[in-house]
């Protein structure tokens, strides 16, 4: 009988050590998790800067490349908008 308590609570022991490591390494791995997360975030975030700033500057492109079409646009004006 007093065997099997020992055993009980070895096993007990055992479990309880086995749950913290386990819980450790799943900290361990939400934090990667979380540091993916907000570099993903910032990512986002320039890529979304980046195309507004593109977008802005759309028209003046559209602009620039429907004055080539025309067989006398000044190529002086063209030169100094690019």
């Amino acid at each position: 009988m007093e065997t099997e308590e020992m055993e009980a609570s070895s096993n007990g022991t055992l479990l309880a050590v086995n749950f913290f490591r386990g819980e450790e390494e799943l900290s361990s791995q939400m934090s990667s998790f979380n540091e993916a997360m907000t570099q993903t975030r910032e990512l986002e975030a320039r890529a979304t800067e980046e195309l507004r700033e593109i977008k802005q500057q759309g028209p003046s492109w559209l602009e620039l490349s429907g004055m080539t079409v025309q067989p006398d646009y000044d190529l002086e004006t063209f030169a100094n908008k690019v």
